[in-house]
């Protein structure tokens, strides 16, 4: 299976609320996506799952997509 992380970046950037975002894959085999917000935005991990779903195929759908501070640690960290 071959991934580009920086084309789910990009779709999760497109959603609303999100400033920036960063895919990586953690233990080997978790997509996982770090999103910071947009200020006065609020979570919505479903709702961007949701949207990724219909651009993406299944496997480039993080998992989990979690809220923090900095998506460049989040790349760095993965």
């Amino acid at each position: 299976i071959h991934m580009r992380l920086d084309e789910i970046d990009a779709a999760l950037h497109a959603c609303d609320g999100v400033a920036d975002a960063a895919a990586v894959v953690q233990d080997g085999s978790s997509l996982v996506a770090f999103v910071r917000l947009e200020p006065g935005a609020e979570a919505a991990p479903e709702a961007w799952r949701a949207a990724l779903a219909t651009t993406l195929p299944p496997y480039m759908v993080p998992a989990r997509i979690a809220v923090i501070g900095s998506s460049r640690a989040a790349r760095r960290a993965g």
